[in-house]
């Protein structure tokens, strides 16, 4: 048996693996979008974080609850039937949400129940999807073919978060939510050819072999370890992903598009990263990888918070603190000219009292003495005296 190259080209050359990477990009730039559509959708239109809160929980909890009998199902049925199926579901429950809201005809219980049901079907693509993987890939094209998987989330997380905040900045939540809806049902049309190598597997019922499963997980030390962090983990990164368009549109002043774009650009940062993480083996260091990541994503969201948290500190905008600065200059100025006047005018004024009460103090001598002289001129005129 010729060994394979253990390259990128060589990769890419493997029959099936161009069709699954393409479906997979294309469900989770579909994915990227719905998650922060949901919450500007909610803040929009219903004006409550805790809408967006619940949307975004109920889009990931019931189909955790249920990912180990979507795991049955995957060994029972073959993955790409079952991956075309959340595709679609994901597509029509996407339209179906942006046709209500157009029709003004979407109450919050039904959009949380829509939510729900389109979770309860994302575990089949999610852990469908990366099971294919070891099954279309040589094992010494691993390495490779994880960083193909990861490089998958960082390019949807740069393009579909920047295109749902511009979608959702210029057309509204209704229009984005129906271009997701469209992105969905291309991922399934592409996930159609797929070829799926799995063994089927049935080894009694449904419920039985999905808690054999959970049971060994929870048995096996590595396993459980894997379940416990990354889901503490990714419940800091749902809190970080309903906190920050909260702060920026709220607080900070911003729009949708701003919020995609700071999304957009945490993926940017991670996308050479993942790919240089391809050429490294991580056999054997794992935990250390894998901690060093999760330190690393609570050290950044703890800066961006505080940052977010000190801007929102009450604060004037420089135009309007240049007019308030003129109004109180004109107002102070006014108060000191006119303390200068009335300092000026002081001794006038006293000199004016002064001859006012002169004035008032002669009154009763100097009105005889102005009949008196009256009379006489009168007299001197020849008028008699009255």
């Amino acid at each position: 048996m010729t060994e394979v190259s253990p390259s990128y080209r060589a990769l890419l050359a493997l029959p099936g693996l161009p069709r699954l990477i393409a479906s997979m990009v294309l469900a989770r730039v579909a994915g990227q979008m719905t998650s922060l559509i949901i919450v500007l959708f909610a803040l929009e239109r219903y004006g409550s974080p805790a809408v967006a809160g619940a949307a975004t929980f109920l889009a990931i909890f019931p189909g955790l609850v249920g990912s180990p009998i979507a795991g049955a199902l995957l060994d029972r049925h073959g993955r790409t039937r079952l991956v075309v199926l959340d595709y679609t579901v994901a597509a029509i429950s996407l339209a179906l949400i942006a046709l209500l809201a157009l029709l003004d005809a979407l109450p919050v219980p039904l959009l949380l129940l829509i939510v729900t049901i389109t979770s309860l079907t994302f575990p089949l693509s999610h852990t469908g999807v990366r099971t294919l993987f070891p099954m279309l890939v040589p094992q010494a094209m691993w390495e490779r073919a994880n960083a193909i998987d990861s490089n998958g989330y960082v390019v949807s997380s740069v393009f579909g978060p920047a295109l749902a905040g511009s979608l959702v900045a210029f057309f509204g939540a209704p229009a984005a939510l129906l271009v997701t809806a469209g992105i969905s049902a291309a991922a399934a049309i592409v996930a159609l050819g797929l070829r799926d190598p799995s063994t089927r597997t049935e080894s009694g019922r449904l419920l039985g072999d999905a808690w054999r499963g959970l049971s060994y997980v929870a048995r096996h030390p590595s396993l459980r370890s894997l379940a416990i962090s990354v889901s503490v983990a990714n419940v800091g990164w749902g809190l970080f992903f309903i906190a920050l368009p909260v702060l920026v549109l709220r607080r900070l002043g911003g729009d949708a598009a701003y919020v995609g774009n700071l999304f957009a650009l945490l993926g940017v940062t991670g996308s050479v990263t993942v790919l240089l993480m391809g050429r490294v083996s991580t056999r054997g260091r794992e935990h250390l990888f894998l901690a060093g990541a999760m330190l690393g994503q609570a050290a950044a969201f703890a800066i961006a918070l505080h940052r977010a948290a000190a801007a929102d500190r009450p604060r004037v905008d420089g135009a309007r603190l240049r007019r308030l600065d003129v109004a109180e200059l004109r107002r102070l100025s006014g108060r000191i000219g006119h303390r200068r006047r009335a300092r000026a005018d002081l001794p006038r004024d006293r000199a004016r009292r002064g001859h006012r009460r002169e004035r008032q103090r002669g009154a009763p001598c100097a009105a005889p003495a102005a009949r008196v002289s009256a009379a006489v001129e009168r007299t001197r005129g020849g008028q008699p005296d009255r």
